[in-house]
């Protein structure tokens, strides 16, 4: 069989080996492949002049898809990723695994009020129902404040990706980005 049998354009060796002719066409000037003849104006490449080529595409996706950023993947990986990342999300939500970030603040904020309600009572309770001194008041009350500044550091510490706190005005500026 001639060398001939094997010559192919851009676009059929793309079909074949499933690679967008553009992208092929990068690789190929990347490659610095040069057409082996042309057919009504058209460039012939020879298989075997093409595996230079093939090779370099497939280590850049295989090297693309193993780093797991799909900023790196060809345009039709990122498509597949994305499309799979959002199914999973969706499978983890039907099946309790994750909860929606809204649900998630708004138990959170329950809690928080909770424990700041009981915080703000617990000195007069002291006082009125025990009969607490006010030195000791004082000492509660400053262990109490102390303990609320912990728990509003660790919510709101922008160090580790936690939420901002609210703004004074009781808004929430992230909420008309979310």
């Amino acid at each position: 069989m001639a060398d001939r049998d094997f010559e192919y354009n851009i676009s059929a060796i793309g079909r074949m080996f499933d690679i967008h002719r553009s992208t092929l066409r990068k690789y190929i000037l990347e490659e610095g492949v040069k057409p082996s003849t042309e057919k009504a104006g058209i460039p012939l490449y020879r298989l075997k002049d093409m595996a230079p080529v093939l090779e370099r595409y497939y280590e850049s996706t295989a090297v693309s898809m193993h780093t797991g950023e799909p900023d790196l993947f060809l345009p039709r990986d990122r498509l597949h990723w994305f499309q799979s990342e959002t199914e999973r999300l969706k499978f983890l939500v039907t099946t309790g695994k994750v909860e929606d970030i809204h649900d998630v603040r708004r138990d959170m904020a329950v809690i928080v009020r909770q424990v700041a309600n009981f915080f703000d009572s617990l000195p007069d309770i002291l006082e009125r129902d025990f009969g607490v001194d006010v030195k000791t008041l004082q000492e509660v009350q400053d262990s109490l404040d102390q303990v609320r500044e912990e728990l509003y550091r660790e919510l709101f510490n922008p160090e580790d990706g936690s939420p901002e706190p609210n703004s004074p005005d009781g808004s929430d500026d992230r909420s008309a980005s979310s």
